[in-house]
């Protein structure tokens, strides 16, 4: 299975973006739970998309996806990965988490 392209896991996030919400949130680890109801009439993601942009993002550690219960759970380096920045991930305006995003994945010229 070839891996999306960089552009695709941007588009694929903001597809899900309005459905994601934080659960649950320690430094260092966080749940972010996706609405099921809005995933079955959202758009088509699997699992590995969500988990493929969340894995790329620099400082993250590990990422667990649950489909049965909508979530997943990533590790992250609170270091690297400031824990307010989830917040923002969540809820900022696009320009400015996407300049962000673009700049974890490193793509802060493309």
């Amino acid at each position: 299975m070839n891996e999306p392209a960089d552009s695709d896991l941007i588009a694929a996030f903001w597809r899900i973006r309005p459905m994601l919400r934080i659960a649950h949130h320690i430094p260092g680890r966080i749940r972010l739970s996706v609405s099921l109801k809005a995933l079955a009439s959202g758009p088509k993601l699997s699992a590995g998309t969500v988990e493929a942009l969340l894995a790329r993002l620099e400082g993250i550690t590990a990422v667990r996806i649950n489909r049965a219960a909508g979530s997943a759970t990533v590790t992250y380096d609170p270091k690297t990965f400031p824990p307010d920045l989830w917040s923002k991930i969540v809820t900022a305006d696009r320009p400015a988490i996407e300049a962000e995003i673009r700049r974890r994945l490193d793509l802060a010229d493309a």
